[in-house]
C-alpha cells in the first residue's frame, strides 16, 4: 500500500536474497526508498515481510518502492 507522509514505519518484503538486520547496533540507518534519503531506527521481523522504524517521512511513498541502503551521489574529481 502506499505510505502516507508522517508514517514512522515502513513494510518491506525482500524479493529474494537475505532480510534486513534486526540487530539493534546496525541502526541508525539511511535508506533510499523510492528516491527519498529516510533514517531508519529499526528492524523488525524474522521473516519476510519485515516492519522498520523510521522518522517521519517528509513525502508520501508509492506502493512498491524500491528499498536500499543510501548511497550518496559520488561526484568526479
Amino acid at each position: 500500500a502506499d505510505v502516507p507522509a508522517g508514517s514512522t514505519t515502513l513494510t518491506v518484503a525482500p524479493p529474494s536474497g537475505p532480510l534486513w538486520s534486526t540487530v539493534a547496533d546496525d541502526y541508525p540507518l539511511y535508506l533510499d526508498v523510492g528516491g527519498s534519503k529516510v533514517r531508519a531506527t529499526a528492524c523488525a521481523g524474522s521473516s519476510s515481510p519485515q516492519v522498520f522504524t523510521v522518522d517521519a517521512l517528509a513525502t508520501a511513498r508509492p506502493a512498491n518502492a524500491n528499498v536500499k541502503v543510501w548511497q550518496p551521489p559520488v561526484l568526479g574529481l
